[in-house]
């Protein structure tokens, strides 16, 4: 059996919308030059959902109306390897259409399958979790597919693409 590692419970969310050419999704811009997907972490007293909530809105301006988890990980900590962090990724859906970014980063974009390959995402999960979101080529989402029922969501896939800039172009405060 193995040991037991205390970690930070992370939480990061897939905004998707449609391009001119593809769906795109929504990555921030870290002052150190690496890119992130929107979120953080969870605050005590606070449950997974409003947390995920909290963190997008303050970080992007958006509402998130609905959240599927679609990836789990644990990893160590680099500095502390006693210390681990869990991270949730979520395929959300979102209301609002201009990114207004918060003072943690410089900059966003809404990028494709191609330039997400090329971006430089500051975890490998929210790569992997972004791929397979983006390599789904209709916007229904999983919930649905899948016969579960998310109230306000029968028939609705707008929220899934909602949004503002161009294809792959970057944002800078």
């Amino acid at each position: 059996m193995g040991k037991n590692v205390w970690a930070k419970v992370v939480q990061r969310g897939i905004l998707l919308r449609d391009g001119d050419e593809q769906t795109e999704a929504l990555v921030l811009k870290n002052p150190d030059g690496t890119w992130e997907l929107p979120g953080g972490k969870i605050e005590y007293g606070e449950t997974a959902r409003e947390s995920l909530d909290r963190e997008i809105r303050e970080e992007t301006g958006l509402a998130v109306t609905a959240a599927e988890p679609v990836e789990t990980t644990v990893r160590k900590l680099k500095k502390n390897k006693k210390r681990g962090k869990f991270a949730v990724v979520y395929r959300c859906a979102f209301e609002g259409d201009a990114v207004e970014l918060s003072d943690e980063h410089v900059g966003f974009a809404w990028r494709g399958a191609q330039a997400i390959a090329e971006t430089n995402l500051k975890q490998v999960d929210e790569y992997r979790s972004l791929r397979r979101a983006l390599a789904e080529t209709n916007h229904e989402p999983r919930w649905e597919r899948s016969g579960v029922h998310v109230s306000g969501l029968d028939g609705d896939t707008e929220t899934l693409t909602n949004g503002t800039g161009t294809a792959g172009e970057e944002t800078e405060r």
